[in-house]
């Protein structure tokens, strides 16, 4: 499938054994012997918190080479990845090897991160999610793929520092179907609509009235809940390109 670049093999057996003895010593690794694939050759970096509550990383996953068109696919030493489900297809997104390895079940997550899709487009198959980004100055942010939304509540226990998973519900949300300047299809609007819609009955969102002209800035509301998305080379009428920072 060429989802990764790099094993670690050795390193990821002397990790497993650091484990182990972190394990019979007592201490508490939410995590512990979980094994991930972290995203590129430098995914280590950003894999301390995974590390920390006990994961054992095998390998840095294909990223997209030097030069690759928009569109991105990853790229391994035995060509593109292939994605596990139809191998004439690719998984798509920067995080290709990323969501290929935890689809096909070699890796129980796999870090990604996220500017335009790279974490959600190639999660198609499994569960994606991009978190919230702190940092203004970047539409980047990190993310993990995972096999179910169970695993997916784990790794953010685990690198939020809410270990017991608590949270205020509901949340309040913001729905616009259009942000004030789309022209959406009725199609996608109806599809969001219906997925608004369990979270509002479920107890979990409570949707807020929207300012006229909507006003992200304005808005008090922490969720916002929208088929309509920001192209890559800004806003416009009609677009297919998600890039999400509001």
């Amino acid at each position: 499938m060429c989802a990764f670049v790099e094993v670690w093999r050795e390193a990821a057996l002397r990790r497993a054994s650091e484990v182990d003895a972190q394990v019979g010593a007592g201490e508490a690794l939410p995590l512990a012997g979980v094994p991930i694939a972290v995203k590129g050759r430098h995914g280590l970096r950003t894999a301390g918190p995974l590390v920390t509550a006990g994961c054992v990383a095998v390998g840095a996953t294909s990223v997209p080479a030097p030069g690759t068109p928009w569109q991105t696919w990853g790229l391994g030493a035995h060509g593109r990845t292939v994605n596990p489900w139809r191998a004439d297809r690719t998984p798509g997104g920067s995080s290709a090897g990323s969501a290929a390895a935890v689809a096909a079940g070699l890796v129980a997550l796999a870090t990604g991160s996220d500017g335009a899709g790279s974490v959600r487009i190639p999660a198609a198959w499994c569960v994606g999610l991009k978190t919230t980004n702190r940092d203004r100055a970047s539409l980047t942010a990190p993310g993990i793929l995972a096999r179910s939304a169970t695993d997916a509540a784990a790794w953010w226990r685990a690198v939020s520092g809410t270990p017991d998973g608590t949270a205020s519900f509901p949340v309040t949300a913001l729905w616009s179907p259009d942000l004030g300047f789309a022209a959406p299809d009725p199609e996608p609007v109806a599809l969001a609509r219906a997925v608004v819609a369990p979270l509002v009955d479920g107890g979990v969102a409570r949707l807020a009235r929207p300012r006229a002209p909507l006003r992200l800035e304005d808005s008090k509301a922490r969720l916002l809940l929208t088929p309509t998305v920001w192209s890559s080379s800004g806003r416009s009428r009609r677009a297919s390109v998600a890039r999400t920072r509001p």
